[in-house]
């Protein structure tokens, strides 16, 4: 029995503890590669606008600015909801802050200081900032753009809202902001009160909470002289990330190339 314990149910140290703690451990951001460019990013200074034209032509004219890029500069052709597939906001910036732009430059100093003169003709609307008021039937639309426009799959498509079924007790009116309805029901509730000595309801609201992992969000890429797209960043889905990055770019999976490095934490991020 003593001999089946040695490894299960006793508490042993992470290999990897004594680097994290010292503050040893290499992430993807202290990997020096040699000759790459700095990028910042040009941010929405609206929660909700239409973005109606990007003039770049002052920052491309500073020293040592290489490009300014936009959603219509980058060669993604995989369409989907999750916001890597729309890296740049293209139309409709959603939250200030989302990146619009992105400089490119030969320094961090010089990629910083050409951000501020990007000109963006922005038109501002009105912002959902309520998630129980953007429910109701006349709430502003958080994002006017629509669903068919993003996402080009029937399975998409398929996804938008749809008017309740006549009889749906839980049927009610809403917003466009309502893209699906679910409703999980598991056991006998009615029985299950019936038997309780009392009955608390309430709604609650949590704060917003984040991953608290060691390193930075950061990858490194080139690409190779045979046109591999060759990617180092801090994962624990190597396999997933190279997937996701041929369906992004459209390439075949044996031209990308994903390692990863040191990972500091996940949970999720």
């Amino acid at each position: 029995m003593a001999e089946s314990t040695r490894y299960v149910g006793i508490r042993r140290p992470r290999i990897d503890s004594r680097e994290k703690v010292i503050g040893a451990t290499r992430y993807t951001e202290d990997l020096p590669v040699p000759g790459l460019l700095h990028a910042r990013i040009v941010p929405s200074l609206y929660a909700h606008a239409w973005i109606r034209a990007i003039d770049a032509a002052e920052a491309l004219a500073m020293p040592g600015v290489v490009a300014v890029l936009t959603a219509r500069d980058l060669p993604i052709v995989g369409r989907g909801e999750e916001r890597r597939f729309e890296p740049l906001a293209r139309d409709e910036a959603v939250f200030a802050g989302q990146p619009v732009a992105l400089v490119i430059a030969e320094t961090e100093t010089a990629a910083e200081d050409a951000v501020g003169l990007v000109r963006v003709d922005a038109e501002p609307l009105e912002a959902v900032v309520d998630v129980l008021a953007a429910i109701e039937p006349n709430a502003p639309l958080a994002r006017r753009t629509s669903r068919r426009e993003l996402y080009e799959t029937a399975d998409d498509a398929e996804q938008e809202a749809s008017a309740p079924s006549e009889g749906d007790p839980d049927a009610q009116e809403v917003s466009g902001n309502v893209f699906s309805r679910r409703h999980k029901h598991r056991g006998d509730v009615a029985k299950a009160f019936a038997r309780c000595a009392a009955i608390v309801e309430g709604r609650f609201r949590a704060s917003w909470a984040y991953q608290a992992y060691l390193e930075p969000h950061a990858a490194t890429a080139w690409i190779e002289p045979d046109g591999t797209l060759a990617v180092t960043t801090s994962t624990q889905g190597t396999f997933y990330a190279r997937n996701e990055l041929a369906r992004l770019f459209g390439l075949a999976s044996s031209k990308v190339r994903v390692t990863a490095a040191a990972v500091g934490g996940a949970f999720g991020s």
